[in-house]
């Protein structure tokens, strides 16, 4: 009633002389405190429909990634999806370094050797006799043709059965490890967007907004990590460790070992061994420190050669 009620309310209570804890019955008090209730749950109604908004745009990017990841659970293999995405990498970074606007000489080829050289391992080489009258189409072409080829060689080193469960494995773990990096920086961009309004501006909007952003940036970081990591990833050895006897787990030295009953290396059983394989015979037992210096009197005289008695000089402090 305070926060939604009607501002008249307290001064129609006072001159009725209502008494605290007293039963309203008086019709326009009722009919107040039926008002304030539909404005809570109208107030109500409007944080919840706000915050379902909010949760949709998050919920139509978690349905394209399960979309996505759902394909590569289910797909019998994916070569072609390894190499349309390699295609729309080296299309992303031929746009990046070209332009049709500039003359091909003036295009950035150091900076496009060097992505070509990190993404695909490849170095496409374009002589500078050849680059006048190039097009960003002709060189993507150029590119694309050198990305299949080393994606076959590749294929070939590895094995097409090794490779397969490469690329499965590896968009799985992209995706998922992008996708909760996504999710954590949703997160952190809610917590702070209901300031937008001090600036005349929707926060939902501004929140759809940066959030698509967001979102496409997510899609080139994981297009682009797949790649990287299909042409970087190398299979471990899993050939199993040959088993390794005790009696080769050793941290002492060779000489330090005594021959057990059976005529082999000492071991736990023995009740001579010692805490540090050593046989408890062997080790020399400490022996207490004797001062054997002569003991001098306080009235003799000091042996430091002063002349004067030694309870005054070098034993003053005793």
């Amino acid at each position: 009633m305070r926060l939604f009620g009607s501002e008249r309310i307290a001064g129609i209570m006072e001159r009725l002389g209502a008494e605290e804890g007293e039963v309203l019955t008086h019709p326009l008090l009722t009919r107040q405190i039926e008002t304030a209730q539909k404005r809570v749950e109208a107030y109500n109604f409007d944080i919840r429909k706000r915050l379902l908004e909010y949760d949709d745009v998050m919920n139509k990017q978690r349905d394209a990634v399960y979309k996505l990841r759902r394909e590569v659970l289910t797909k019998p293999e994916l070569r072609e999806e390894a190499l349309a995405r390699c295609q729309q990498l080296a299309g992303d970074i031929v746009a990046a370094r070209s332009d049709s606007r500039e003359y091909p000489e003036n295009w950035d080829w150091q900076g496009l050797h060097g992505d070509l050289g990190r993404s695909f391992l490849i170095d496409v080489a374009v002589p500078e006799a050849d680059r006048r009258g190039l097009t960003p189409e002709r060189l993507e072409e150029l590119v694309v043709a050198a990305v299949r080829r080393r994606y076959e060689e590749r294929e070939q080193a590895l094995t097409p059965g090794l490779l397969r469960q490469i690329e499965r494995f590896v968009m799985l773990q992209v995706i998922d490890e992008r996708w909760r990096e996504h999710l954590h920086q949703l997160d952190i961009i809610k917590e702070g967007i209901g300031l937008r309004a001090y600036g005349q501006k929707d926060p939902l909007i501004e929140y759809k907004r940066e959030s698509y952003d967001m979102f496409m940036a997510l899609m080139d970081a994981i297009n682009a990590q797949i790649v990287e990591l299909l042409f970087k990833a190398h299979p471990v050895s899993s050939a199993p460790m040959p088993p390794v006897r005790p009696a080769e787990i050793s941290v002492f030295k060779p000489e330090l070992a005594r021959p057990g009953p059976a005529g082999g290396a000492a071991g736990e059983d023995d009740p001579a061994l010692g805490p540090l394989g050593r046989g408890s015979a062997d080790r020399p037992r400490p022996q207490p420190v004797v001062n054997r210096a002569p003991k001098v009197g306080r009235n003799d005289p000091c042996p430091c050669g002063s002349g004067r008695k030694y309870k005054k000089c070098c034993g003053a402090g005793d």
